[in-house]
């Protein structure tokens, strides 16, 4: 198997031989201000690596660079996947062969400037000597394309940032031209439609839609003539993943997000799936990997409140191996119990939070509010590291799903619409007023702590409530608004991610906490780590110096 590890503190790739001990396992070391996203296996012998980078292109102007590297199990040789490219974005993978050879389809950028290289091409790259052909020239606007599960470049998109509007080109096949199948005006707020998957000998494709009533939907919808052919699915959520088999066309399953795990289609994995449910009633079960004709899996055994352990399992055989565990101290204990509780914001509106307790008969005890990031994002029932670790030593910890979050529907999601740092602030407050009220917390011993937006969300909490906690601590939080804005700059959609900001904050000044230091009497504690490549390190540094000015 193939993973990404902590060993030593560092933070490694490693493909590791399961079950011959005294074979050579593969570590590729993580190169210096670089951030892993993902790995993949291309056959047997090979994974590739996806990685970004923050980059410095001057005039105080980053952007984040994206590319693969790849390893093989056998030669731990690494190869560099077109690095000498230009441009931004090099990591779009379209296509991973299913026949054994090292070859993968590879849409990349030559240029982070407007032109002609600017658009990516579609390569075909042999993952092992990294040799590389043309496979599709750029298209003027195109910034992403998609591949059928032989290989051949069915689909692309173009984003209109001047006039707001998105395009979906398909072609029939690769001696064919692409066209037009679907545009929309996003002044509308209304999205293109969303093929995951092309099947084969036609123009059908498997499409995520939705039913008009909050709930997301599978369909096979023909894409030259836009017709429905038929529904598949219909969750009970608002929002679905699909789970693919090896060959890139047949449906598994779904994943209804983090409290609700995976529904298979496939009979003979959801007849697993329920076996492990009743062999573990008190756990979550996930199938996490697969092999190609299914027969052998890893599977997690995990809670919210037990990281849980790894396992192999064999369908031949009907035995689970443990492989790991994910936290090597906690094991399968259980430790500090989870539960989910609703409130009222002060406007009526009915919100979730996740309430984690040092024990079950914990009264008046200092409390952590720990609002997550995004903001478009949502805490469920999965074990959190960081929450277990504040419960264990003593606290109340309350991770409250604020208007804006997702997981609640398109409504819910609006709600947050000129609300940050208004009434989303306001909702964080509110979980904490309805700890209190419920004997479980001090008001007088309130902490607010959280990471990016949750790190903005904590300074501008002791701005706007500024005797409501005794300490605070920001992870890679943004302190101002407006210089984060600077990321979208010379973008294909610049004004479009302006356009949504400006949604959430008209005025980003006026809910900078940067900028109302004076109004700050409150222990700040500022963390955060120069390879994150999702908030510049000058964020807490800039906050830092202010504060200190001040």
């Amino acid at each position: 198997m193939a993973g990404i590890f902590g060993i030593n503190g560092q933070q490694v790739i490693s493909i590791i031989n399961l079950f011959d001990k005294s074979a050579k396992n593969t570590a590729v070391p993580i190169p210096d201000l670089t951030e892993i996203n993902a790995i993949s296996w291309v056959g047997n012998n090979n994974i590739i690596i996806y990685a970004d980078k923050l980059v410095d292109i001057g005039a105080e102007h980053k952007i984040y660079a994206s590319r693969i590297y790849s390893t093989n199990s056998t030669t731990h040789h690494i190869t560099l996947i077109l690095q000498d490219s230009g441009g931004q974005n090099a990591s779009d993978v379209l296509w991973i062969a299913k026949d054994g050879t090292p070859n993968i389809l590879l849409a990349a950028q030559q240029s982070v400037y407007f032109s002609h290289d600017f658009w990516p091409k579609v390569y075909r790259i042999n993952v092992e000597n990294g040799h590389f052909s043309l496979v599709l020239d750029d298209r003027d606007g195109v910034s992403d394309w998609y591949a059928d599960a032989s290989g051949v470049v069915r689909m692309g998109y173009e984003h209109d940032d001047d006039h707001h509007k998105d395009y979906l080109y398909y072609r029939h096949g690769k001696d064919t031209m692409f066209h037009t199948i679907d545009r929309v005006d996003l002044n509308a707020e209304k999205g293109l439609i969303q093929p995951f998957a092309f099947l084969a000998g036609g123009d059908d494709a498997l499409v995520v839609g939705d039913d008009g009533n909050n709930h997301a939907t599978v369909d096979e919808r023909n894409l030259l003539t836009g017709g429905q052919v038929k529904r598949i699915y219909t969750a009970p959520t608002s929002s679905l993943s699909p789970i693919m088999a090896d060959d890139g066309i047949t449906l598994l399953g779904v994943n209804l997000g983090q409290d609700m795990g995976a529904h298979w289609f496939d009979p003979a994995l959801d007849k697993l799936q329920a076996a492990f449910s009743r062999a573990v009633p008190d756990a979550r079960v996930s199938i996490l990997s697969m092999t190609a004709d299914r027969t052998r899996m890893l599977v997690q055994i995990s809670d919210a409140d037990m990281p849980g352990m790894l396992y192999y399992f064999d369908t031949n055989d009907g035995s689970l191996h443990a492989i790991a565990k994910i936290n090597e101290l906690i094991g399968r204990q259980r430790v500090a119990p989870v539960k989910m509780i609703s409130y009222k914001a002060r406007d009526g509106l009915e919100e979730e939070a996740k309430l984690t307790l040092p024990s079950e008969d914990a009264k008046n005890r200092p409390v952590i509010m720990l609002p997550h990031g995004g903001p478009w994002a949502r805490d469920g029932m999965d074990y959190d590291y960081w929450s277990q670790f504040l419960a264990n030593r003593g606290y109340v910890v309350v991770q409250p799903n604020f208007r804006g979050s997702t997981g609640y529907g398109n409504a819910f999601e609006k709600r947050g619409e000129g609300e940050l740092g208004k009434a989303m602030q306001d909702d964080v407050t509110d979980a904490l007023d309805w700890v209190v009220k419920e004997g479980l917390a001090d008001p007088k011993r309130a902490c607010i702590m959280g990471g990016s937006y949750g790190g903005y969300a904590v300074m501008w909490g002791i701005v706007k409530d500024p005797d409501l906690y005794s300490c605070a601590i920001s992870i890679a939080g943004v302190a101002d608004l407006s210089r984060a804005q600077q990321m979208f700059e010379n973008s294909t959609s610049e004004n479009y991610a302006r356009t949504a900001w400006k949604r959430m904050a008209p005025d980003f000044k006026v809910v900078s906490p940067i900028y109302y230091i004076d109004k700050i009497n409150t222990p700040l504690l500022l963390i955060h780590g120069k390879q994150n490549v999702t908030v510049d390190v000058e964020e807490s540094r800039k906050m830092n110096a202010k504060m200190k000015a001040a």
